[in-house]
Protein backbone atom coordinates (compact mmCIF):
# COMPACT_ATOMS: atom_id res chain seq x y z
CA UNK A 1 0.00 0.00 0.00
CA UNK A 2 1.42 3.34 -0.96
CA UNK A 3 0.31 6.58 0.65
CA UNK A 4 -1.86 6.75 3.74
CA UNK A 5 -2.99 3.29 4.79
CA UNK A 6 -6.52 2.67 6.04
CA UNK A 7 -6.74 2.35 9.84
CA UNK A 8 -7.56 -1.38 9.71
CA UNK A 9 -4.25 -2.22 8.00
CA UNK A 10 -2.34 -2.23 11.31
CA UNK A 11 -5.02 -4.06 13.29
CA UNK A 12 -6.52 -6.65 10.95
CA UNK A 13 -6.26 -10.40 11.42
CA UNK A 14 -3.58 -10.84 8.73
CA UNK A 15 -1.43 -8.14 10.36
CA UNK A 16 -1.90 -9.54 13.87
CA UNK A 17 -1.08 -13.06 12.72
CA UNK A 18 2.23 -11.93 11.20
CA UNK A 19 1.49 -12.11 7.49
CA UNK A 20 2.89 -8.62 6.87
CA UNK A 21 4.69 -5.70 8.48
CA UNK A 22 4.00 -2.02 7.87
CA UNK A 23 7.11 -0.26 6.55
CA UNK A 24 8.11 2.53 4.24
CA UNK A 25 9.35 1.56 0.79
CA UNK A 26 12.97 2.48 1.50
CA UNK A 27 12.94 0.47 4.73
CA UNK A 28 12.03 -2.67 2.82
CA UNK A 29 15.13 -2.35 0.65
CA UNK A 30 17.63 -2.28 3.52
CA UNK A 31 17.46 -6.00 4.47
CA UNK A 32 17.68 -6.92 0.79
CA UNK A 33 20.81 -4.77 0.39
CA UNK A 34 22.35 -6.37 3.50
CA UNK A 35 21.86 -9.80 1.88
CA UNK A 36 21.76 -11.87 5.07
CA UNK A 37 22.15 -15.58 4.38
CA UNK A 38 21.05 -18.62 6.37
CA UNK A 39 23.75 -19.63 8.85
CA UNK A 40 25.38 -16.19 9.12
CA UNK A 41 25.83 -14.20 12.32
CA UNK A 42 24.20 -10.78 11.91
CA UNK A 43 23.81 -7.79 14.24
CA UNK A 44 21.02 -5.22 13.93
CA UNK A 45 22.46 -2.52 16.18
CA UNK A 46 19.46 -0.13 16.39
CA UNK A 47 16.69 -2.66 15.83
CA UNK A 48 13.44 -1.34 17.35
CA UNK A 49 10.63 -1.53 16.40
CA UNK A 50 11.82 -4.53 14.39
CA UNK A 51 10.57 -4.31 10.82
CA UNK A 52 14.01 -4.67 9.27
CA UNK A 53 14.96 -7.23 11.93
CA UNK A 54 11.96 -9.39 11.00
CA UNK A 55 12.85 -9.17 7.33
CA UNK A 56 16.47 -10.13 8.07
CA UNK A 57 15.36 -13.15 10.13
CA UNK A 58 13.05 -14.27 7.34
CA UNK A 59 15.79 -13.83 4.71
CA UNK A 60 18.01 -15.96 6.95
CA UNK A 61 15.19 -18.53 7.10
CA UNK A 62 15.60 -18.36 10.88
CA UNK A 63 18.98 -20.11 10.55
CA UNK A 64 22.15 -18.65 12.00
CA UNK A 65 22.23 -16.02 14.72
CA UNK A 66 20.58 -12.61 14.54
CA UNK A 67 21.26 -10.26 17.45
CA UNK A 68 18.64 -7.51 17.56
CA UNK A 69 19.82 -4.71 19.83
CA UNK A 70 18.34 -1.40 20.82
CA UNK A 71 19.05 1.07 23.57
CA UNK A 72 17.79 0.20 27.06
CA UNK A 73 14.22 1.49 26.76
CA UNK A 74 11.32 -0.67 27.89
CA UNK A 75 8.88 0.60 25.25
CA UNK A 76 11.30 0.11 22.35
CA UNK A 77 12.43 -3.35 23.45
CA UNK A 78 8.82 -4.40 24.05
CA UNK A 79 7.86 -3.28 20.52
CA UNK A 80 10.86 -5.13 19.09
CA UNK A 81 10.06 -8.35 20.96
CA UNK A 82 6.35 -8.28 20.14
CA UNK A 83 6.99 -7.65 16.44
CA UNK A 84 9.52 -10.50 16.30
CA UNK A 85 7.02 -12.80 17.95
CA UNK A 86 4.11 -11.64 15.75
CA UNK A 87 6.14 -12.10 12.57
CA UNK A 88 7.30 -15.58 13.64
CA UNK A 89 10.84 -14.33 13.13
CA UNK A 90 12.28 -15.10 16.51
CA UNK A 91 13.69 -18.62 16.47
CA UNK A 92 17.17 -17.35 15.53
CA UNK A 93 16.90 -13.90 17.15
CA UNK A 94 18.52 -12.79 20.39
CA UNK A 95 17.12 -9.47 21.64
CA UNK A 96 19.41 -7.26 23.71
CA UNK A 97 18.97 -3.86 25.34
CA UNK A 98 22.50 -2.50 25.36
CA UNK A 99 23.96 0.92 24.74
CA UNK A 100 25.44 0.41 21.28
CA UNK A 101 28.28 2.82 22.02
CA UNK A 102 29.49 0.59 24.89
CA UNK A 103 28.58 -2.77 23.42
CA UNK A 104 32.15 -3.71 22.48
CA UNK A 105 33.48 -3.08 26.00
CA UNK A 106 30.63 -5.10 27.52
CA UNK A 107 31.48 -7.94 25.12
CA UNK A 108 28.21 -9.79 25.70
CA UNK A 109 28.81 -12.13 22.78
CA UNK A 110 31.92 -14.00 21.74
CA UNK A 111 30.57 -13.73 18.20
CA UNK A 112 32.12 -12.59 14.97
CA UNK A 113 29.38 -10.77 13.14
CA UNK A 114 29.43 -11.33 9.40
CA UNK A 115 27.15 -8.34 8.82
CA UNK A 116 26.06 -5.37 10.93
CA UNK A 117 23.09 -3.13 10.21
CA UNK A 118 23.06 0.36 11.71
CA UNK A 119 19.81 2.22 11.18
CA UNK A 120 20.90 5.13 13.35
CA UNK A 121 18.37 7.52 14.87
CA UNK A 122 17.90 10.46 12.53
CA UNK A 123 16.56 14.00 12.53
CA UNK A 124 13.52 13.13 10.46
CA UNK A 125 14.26 16.01 8.11
CA UNK A 126 13.83 13.76 5.09
CA UNK A 127 10.24 12.89 5.95
CA UNK A 128 9.15 16.24 7.34
CA UNK A 129 8.14 17.62 3.96
CA UNK A 130 5.71 14.75 3.66
CA UNK A 131 3.81 15.81 6.78
CA UNK A 132 4.44 19.50 7.37
CA UNK A 133 3.64 22.52 5.27
CA UNK A 134 6.39 24.80 4.02
CA UNK A 135 5.51 27.59 6.49
CA UNK A 136 5.23 25.43 9.59
CA UNK A 137 7.40 26.34 12.57
CA UNK A 138 7.62 22.70 13.66
CA UNK A 139 9.60 21.97 10.50
CA UNK A 140 12.66 23.71 11.84
CA UNK A 141 15.34 21.79 13.69
CA UNK A 142 18.04 23.57 15.58
CA UNK A 143 21.54 23.34 14.17
CA UNK A 144 22.69 22.14 17.57
CA UNK A 145 20.18 19.25 17.56
CA UNK A 146 21.20 18.23 14.05
CA UNK A 147 24.88 18.37 15.02
CA UNK A 148 24.23 16.19 18.09
CA UNK A 149 22.35 13.66 15.96
CA UNK A 150 25.09 13.62 13.33
CA UNK A 151 27.74 13.12 16.02
CA UNK A 152 25.72 10.25 17.50
CA UNK A 153 25.28 8.67 14.06
CA UNK A 154 29.04 8.81 13.50
CA UNK A 155 29.71 7.24 16.91
CA UNK A 156 27.22 4.45 16.17
CA UNK A 157 28.88 3.70 12.83
CA UNK A 158 32.32 3.61 14.46
CA UNK A 159 30.96 1.35 17.22
CA UNK A 160 29.54 -0.99 14.57
CA UNK A 161 32.94 -1.19 12.88
CA UNK A 162 34.51 -1.99 16.26
CA UNK A 163 31.94 -4.70 17.00
CA UNK A 164 32.30 -6.36 13.61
Amino acid sequence: IYGKAPSWVGSGMLYLSGHYMLQGGASMLVPLALEPRPGETVLDLCAAPGGKTSAIALLMRNKGILVANDRPNRRRISALASNQHRMHACSNTIITALDALNMKSLNPFPLNFRKVLVDAPCSGLGILRKYISENSKSKSRSRQNIKLLADNQKKLLLAAIDIA
